[in-house]
């Protein structure tokens, strides 16, 4: 069931954005309830304060990769996305170690953001562009050349992740794996606090239409299908939303 505080949370986080730590600490308490949000703040101002003098992206990558930071070897788990547990273990994904190189340079006041590139989740810092997960750097040439031989567009390879987009990709990650096993219900509650913090509610609602019909609850599906056609982009998005309500209607109608 969705925690209905930190729901509200999530709500006054999308007003504000104010910082990526407080952001990921939100989804840490998805995962792992208890979180100790203060230990936390300390342990990202004590990294920090071990960059020593004129901190850069490549001395952050390498002082971490010597603290131990890692990427982890168990991909595919929820703990992976919760901050303390990143930070306890010195593993995670790239998104939650992108969150830690970010959250110490918001930490010194360093110019620096997240990367939405297709293949692997990226930091620039002070337009150095840094893997998190290996704590390597990466070579602009290499990923276009990657960008070229996969035919993927190269207009928004290196687009900049707000705060707001990589909270919302570490929901997603969440929401994929409660879905992959089957735990329709979880996926759920994580897609009411994608709703509370996403500016662009279709996806969201087209999203959990699909998990309402997987957990046989027509009428809650149907509801969100009509705020989704509200929420259309296009005249034909929205009549192929139409028929597919008429559909569930139809359904519904017929078990009833």
């Amino acid at each position: 069931m969705t925690n209905t505080s930190l729901l509200e949370e999530f709500e006054q986080y999308a007003l504000e954005s104010s910082s990526i730590l407080e952001g990921a600490l939100l989804v840490a308490r998805i995962v792992e309830p208890d979180t100790d949000t203060s230990w936390c703040r300390q342990r990202i101002q004590h990294l920090a304060e071990t960059m020593g003098e004129d901190v850069s992206g490549p001395r952050i990558a390498r002082k971490l990769k010597e603290a131990g930071f890692t990427g982890s070897e168990e991909y595919y788990k929820s703990q992976n996305s919760a901050l303390e547990h990143v930070l306890r273990k010195r593993e995670g994904i790239p998104i939650s170690l992108a969150v830690v190189m970010l959250a110490i340079c918001e930490e010194l006041q360093l110019q620096a953001h997240g990367v939405n590139f297709p293949s692997h989740f990226l930091v620039s810092v002070q337009s150095t562009l840094i893997d998190p997960f290996s704590m390597k750097l990466v070579n602009e040439a290499d990923c276009m050349r990657w960008l070229k031989d996969n035919n993927v567009d190269t207009s928004q390879a290196f687009a900049m992740a707000s705060r707001r987009d990589i909270v919302l990709r570490m929901l997603n990650n969440l929401g994929m794996l409660a879905s992959a096993n089957n735990d329709h219900a979880r996926a759920l509650d994580i897609s009411d606090y994608k709703l509370a913090i996403t500016a662009d509610r279709f996806y969201v609602n087209l999203e959990r239409v699909d998990l309402w019909l997987k957990l046989g609850v027509n009428s809650m599906a149907r509801q969100d299908l009509e705020l989704a056609i509200g929420h259309a982009p296009d005249e034909s998005t929205r009549q192929r939303l139409q028929s597919k309500l008429a559909v569930i209607r139809e359904t519904s109608t017929a078990l009833h």
